[in-house]
C-alpha cells in the first residue's frame, strides 16, 4: 500500500531578492535606453510646419499693413499648432504607452510658458517704434520653448532649440533685414532642416 499523500502541494521556486533587483535594474535601464533613442518630437511634422512658415513669409512680405502681417503670422501659429500637435500625438501613439502620456504633458508644459511670455510681449512691443523686435522675442522665445521641451530628448532636439535662440537673439540685433527673412529662415529652413534630421534619425 502507497504511503504517499493523495493530495501534494506543487513545489514553487522561491526566486531570491537580489534575482528582483537584477530584473527591475535592467527593466529601467532598457527604458531609459529606449527613452534616449527616441523623441516624442516629430520630424516630418516640423517640415510640414515649415512649409507653412515658409508660405506664411511670402504672404508676409505682401501684406498691405502692419494690422494684416500681424494676422497672418497669427493665423500661421494657429496652423502650426494644430499641425504639430496632430503629428506629435500620432507619433506617440505609434512609439508605445512610454510616449503616450508622460512625455507629451512635460513637453506641452515646457513648451507653452515660453509662448505664453511670446503673446504677451507682442501686445506690448505693436508699438511703432518696437514692432521690428518681434521677430526676434519670437524665435527667442520659441528656442526656449523647444530647449526646455527636449532636455530630456535627443540631442537633435535640443540643437533646433540652441539654434533658434541664437538666430533670434541675432534678429533682435541685427534689424536691418527684413522681418520676414527673418521668419522665413527660422520658422521655416530651420524647422524644415532639423525636421528632416528628426525624421531620419529618430523615426518619423
Amino acid at each position: 500500500m502507497s504511503t504517499q499523500p493523495a493530495f501534494q502541494r506543487p513545489s514553487r521556486r522561491i526566486t531570491p531578492i537580489g534575482e528582483h533587483a537584477v530584473d527591475d535594474l535592467r527593466f529601467i535601464r532598457e527604458t531609459m535606453e529606449r527613452a534616449a533613442g527616441l523623441t516624442a518630437i516629430p520630424g516630418w511634422g516640423l517640415v510640414c510646419i515649415g512649409a507653412t512658415a515658409v508660405i506664411a513669409a511670402a504672404l508676409g512680405m505682401r501684406t498691405a499693413n502692419d494690422t494684416a502681417w500681424l494676422g497672418t503670422w497669427l493665423t500661421e501659429s494657429v496652423l502650426a499648432i494644430g499641425l504639430g500637435t496632430a503629428a506629435m500625438a500620432f507619433k506617440a501613439r505609434a512609439s508605445g504607452p512610454l510616449f503616450q502620456t508622460g512625455s507629451w504633458r512635460r513637453f506641452a508644459l515646457a513648451f507653452s510658458l515660453p509662448l505664453i511670455a511670446a503673446a504677451v510681449l507682442t501686445v506690448r512691443l505693436q508699438g511703432e517704434a518696437t514692432r521690428h523686435l518681434l521677430p526676434g522675442v519670437w524665435l527667442l522665445l520659441y528656442g526656449v520653448g523647444i530647449a526646455a521641451g527636449g532636455a530630456f530628448s535627443v540631442g537633435a532636439v535640443r540643437a533646433m532649440g540652441g539654434t533658434f535662440m541664437v538666430l533670434g537673439g541675432i534678429a533682435l540685433f541685427v534689424p536691418g533685414v527684413g522681418r520676414d527673412l527673418w521668419m522665413a529662415a527660422g520658422f521655416g529652413v530651420l524647422h524644415i532642416g532639423f525636421g528632416a534630421w528628426i525624421a531620419r534619425r529618430h523615426g518619423g
